[in-house]
């Protein structure tokens, strides 16, 4: 009985025998057929020869933290601040340290988990940032050839880290805070807020739903008195300047002020009473460049605003335990508790899908569940 893989013909009364076989190497088919199985496997090693010479342009002993800064170069050219940043930070505190020393083309499933368990004892959100960018990194160095042709970051790993974020999503935080009209009426009258320059910042978070970041960059160009709305054209990014030597914001004077991060940050919202009456003190000779700006006319940077501005008017207000975060969140849970349709909530806080709106406020959806069902009931009870 022939033995696998050994096969026999017959031409011209002479008896032919042969060795066929297929094989994989690092995503490369091969298929060959030799006259014996040293001969296969011979041909087999020249294969992989080649195929490591086309893969390895660099070193075919590349190791992971070679592969790390040459990602994170790739960043420095193209991506926005806050991207170099965080992609920096993840290299740095995660993947360097925990899998750095690997040979590339040893890198799999295993030593991924080690960086996500890593990131596991941190947070949910930290675990999702650490997966994005290591994920993109072995693409990267597969995009350009360098040692591996697939992803050591397996379906199962993904799975985990979404399972891990589900749950997280589930478990109740005591700490979690939704400011109240009291709350957010003390931060206004505060005398470091109240007629101040810095009341428009907290108007536009409070009433309108931006990010800081957003409110900072306003400029008097994205507002329509007429119209009563303002447009979310731009954001300061609480990126460091050291981390942006050789990057195209290096020259920049000031805090980096750039698109926003996704198309959907980009909205129209309407302009309230309160923060348009604001706007309206300024005179119309002076309604140019950003709405608030320091003494050289540049924006303030997020860190600073936080530190000398929030921070000490929350502190004096007994309010220690809320963010700056929670002024947006004020804005989406009044609108959702007052039975808003999410959709729009989703739409004007610039979320990238209502669902992510629904995560984010769903302690303040059963009373909006509850307002809308008293509604229904007084509307079908009239007769």
């Amino acid at each position: 009985m022939a033995k696998k893989h050994e096969h026999t013909r017959t031409a011209n009364g002479y008896t032919y025998k042969s060795y066929r076989k297929q094989a994989t190497y690092r995503g490369q088919a091969f298929r060959a057929e030799a006259q014996s199985k040293a001969d296969w496997e011979a041909r087999f090693e020249e294969f992989k020869l080649a195929v490591d010479s086309d893969l390895m342009g660099s070193d075919p002993n590349m190791r992971v933290y070679e592969l790390a800064e040459l990602f994170n170069e790739d960043a420095r050219s193209l991506a926005k601040p806050k991207t170099i940043q965080e992609r920096r930070r993840i290299l740095d505190v995660f993947i360097i340290p925990t899998i750095g020393h690997v040979k590339l083309r040893e890198v799999g499933h295993e030593h991924v988990a080690k960086v996500y368990d890593k990131a596991k004892l941190v947070s949910a959100p930290t675990l999702n940032a650490v997966h994005r960018v290591t994920h993109r990194m072995f693409n990267f160095a597969i995009e350009n050839m360098m040692v591996i042709t697939k992803n050591p970051v397996s379906k199962g790993l993904v799975k985990q880290v979404h399972g891990f974020s589900a749950s997280a999503k589930n478990t109740e935080n005591p700490y979690e805070f939704f400011l109240g009209t009291e709350e957010a009426d003390l931060l206004l009258m505060h005398e470091k807020c109240k007629g101040q320059p810095a009341e428009i910042v907290f108007h536009l978070m409070l009433f309108h739903g931006l990010r800081y970041g957003e409110a900072l960059a306003m400029r008097w160009d994205d507002v329509d008195l007429d119209e009563r709305a303002i447009t979310v054209n731009w954001t300061v990014s609480d990126a460091s300047k050291s981390q942006m030597v050789g990057t195209q914001y290096e020259t920049k004077v000031g805090p980096i002020i750039t698109a926003p991060k996704t198309k959907k940050s980009r909205r129209t919202v309407p302009l309230m009473p309160p923060t348009m009456a604001i706007l309206e003190r300024t005179p119309t000779d002076e309604r140019q460049g950003l709405i608030y700006a320091n003494k050289a006319g540049n924006a303030y940077h997020p860190s600073n605003f936080r530190n000398r501005v929030f921070n000490p008017i929350r502190q004096d207000v007994g309010l220690g335990r809320i963010t700056i975060y929670d002024m947006r969140k004020y804005f989406g849970s009044v609108l959702i508790g007052r039975g808003v349709n999410i959709a729009l909530v989703s739409k004007l806080m610039g979320h990238a899908s209502p669902e992510i709106t629904w995560q984010r406020y769903i302690k303040v959806i059963p009373d909006a569940n509850r307002q809308a069902r008293e509604q229904i009931e007084l509307a079908f009870s009239m007769g």
